[in-house]
């Protein structure tokens, strides 16, 4: 067997360089109209190498309707430059699937400027096209998601680029829309609120470089912030992390202002209720429907001789202060969890209630009840 020359070597590793990267070579001349395919040519197309001779018409027979005519198109130029061009194609093979092929060809001329040939190679891009598609469909996805969030978002990657944001974001910011693109610095967007004045009097820059400087230690952070008009923000960041590495953080910026007020006037509220409760010459309680105790007055406490421990959580149940009284003896004799559960019982059937009850120190206490609405 003669031994293989260098350039058997070179051709032999080319085309095992094309069949692992699943790419034929092809070539016709325009003169002859004859063609060349290399053994993956053949293979992509669903042949056995070299079984068939092969020909436009057993190509295009393969091509699906819809893109027959653009390749018929393009491998019957004539005349023209030397141009180099791309086309895609889809074709159904002999076992009936359906592949995508993308064509990379180009077209050779004779000294006086004729086409002479037109070469080039054929890839299989099924699994890229659907590749392709997956992501154009995550994509999507991403893109609804964020538009339909809350909250604006932002993203930034580990050299503080913007990558992604929302409309919620610019708007939540006040940032003009004509400012935010794909690939602007941390800095330069932070620097339009900083020359606004609302990170607070004095230089801008100095605060520029300081939130600049926090945001690069990619640190967890949650706070809120107040703008000059008003409206409070949370402000929520965390690290984005890649193969153990960070490569950014996601920030998100929500309208808290409303929660704010609405926080606000229930505290309001609720301070005017306690002050209205301690005030009142008599001990009172608020029990919810699950029988804690929601509020009371130092008045309940006082004369039921009652310890602070049992108040120790904002809401004790009221079963906790039903067995203390029943261990001391303020029920009078019997079972403890007896007692207890009786106590509990009256409790799951709510009425309206009026009785005076001696507490074992001689003091006679009036104890009215009334169920509330909702519980």
């Amino acid at each position: 067997m003669p031994r293989p020359t260098t350039d058997d070597t070179h051709l032999g590793l080319l085309l095992e360089a094309q069949r692992i990267g699943r790419i034929g070579s092809w070539e016709q001349n325009l003169r002859t109209g004859e063609w060349w395919w290399s053994d993956e040519c053949y293979r992509l197309f669903g042949f056995e190498p070299q079984s068939r001779k092969p020909t436009t018409e057993l190509l295009l027979g393969l091509v699906m309707h819809d893109d027959k005519a653009r390749l018929a198109a393009a491998l019957s130029r004539e005349k023209g430059e030397e141009t180099a061009y791309e086309l895609d194609f889809r074709a159904r093979l002999a076992d009936g699937q359906i592949r995508h092929f993308r064509n990379f060809c180009q077209v050779f001329c004779d000294a006086a400027g004729w086409p002479e040939r037109i070469g080039g190679a054929t890839q299989d891009i099924t699994e890229i096209q659907e590749a392709e598609k997956r992501h154009s469909r995550q994509a999507a996805y991403l893109e609804a998601v964020m538009a339909n969030m809350p909250q604006g978002i932002s993203v930034f990657d580990e050299n503080l680029k913007l990558q992604l944001w929302n409309a919620g974001f610019v708007e939540v910011l006040g940032l003009p829309p004509e400012s935010v693109w794909r690939g602007i610095s941390f800095q330069e967007l932070i620097r339009i609120p900083a020359m606004r004045g609302e990170y607070g009097p004095g230089e801008p820059e100095l605060y520029v470089a300081a939130l600049t400087s926090r945001a690069l230690a990619f640190q967890s952070h949650r706070f809120e912030r107040t703008k000059p008009n008003g409206r409070t923000h949370l402000v929520e960041g965390k690290p984005l992390h890649m193969n153990q590495r960070v490569v950014g953080f996601i920030a998100t910026y929500t309208d808290i202002t409303d929660n704010k007020l609405a926080q606000s006037s229930l505290k309001q509220q609720y301070d005017t209720l306690h002050t209205l409760i301690e005030n009142i010459p008599g001990g009172v309680t608020l029990m919810d429907d699950q029988f804690h105790i929601v509020a009371h007055n130092r008045e309940f406490r006082r004369l039921l001789d009652l310890p602070d421990h049992l108040f120790a959580e904002p809401a004790p149940p009221m079963e906790a202060l039903f067995r203390f009284n029943a261990r001391r003896g303020e029920y009078g004799p019997g079972d403890p969890d007896a007692l207890v559960a009786q106590a509990m019982q009256r409790l799951h059937n709510p009425q309206p209630h009026a009785f005076e009850r001696r507490r074992p120190n001689g003091l006679i206490l009036e104890v009215r009840g009334a169920p509330l609405p909702q519980g």
